[in-house]
């Protein structure tokens, strides 16, 4: 199920031509499961944000932070991407909230 959903969501990424360079999956995984792991985000400066330890990934830097509080500057990713994540989240309107303030306008 979550591959299924990964690729319908890299193909939304894919279907807008657009290349982003930098790019934040929320409560992200190393290997196969990652969203970061397609073409789409290939050439993107790549970042996971997890609460907690996660298995590093060649060329992806992980953050350990909370969600709701992110360490990013406001409008700092042109991509932010999340799954299997929210429904663990107690407060997951501040991490709404947290990605909509990070995610650069456009």
């Amino acid at each position: 199920m979550a591959l299924e959903i990964k690729d319908t969501l890299l193909a939304q990424v894919r279907s807008t031509g657009i290349k982003p360079s930098r790019v934040l999956e929320v409560g992200g995984v190393a290997g196969p499961k990652s969203l970061l792991t397609g073409p789409e985000t290939a050439s993107a400066d790549k970042f996971v944000l997890n609460i907690a330890e996660v298995k590093t990934q060649p060329g992806v830097t992980n953050v350990l932070a909370n969600a709701n509080d992110m360490p990013f500057a406001d409008a700092s990713f042109d991509l932010v991407m999340s799954v299997s994540t929210l429904e663990h989240d107690k407060h997951f309107w501040l991490s709404l909230a947290e990605m909509k303030r990070v995610l650069r306008p456009g």
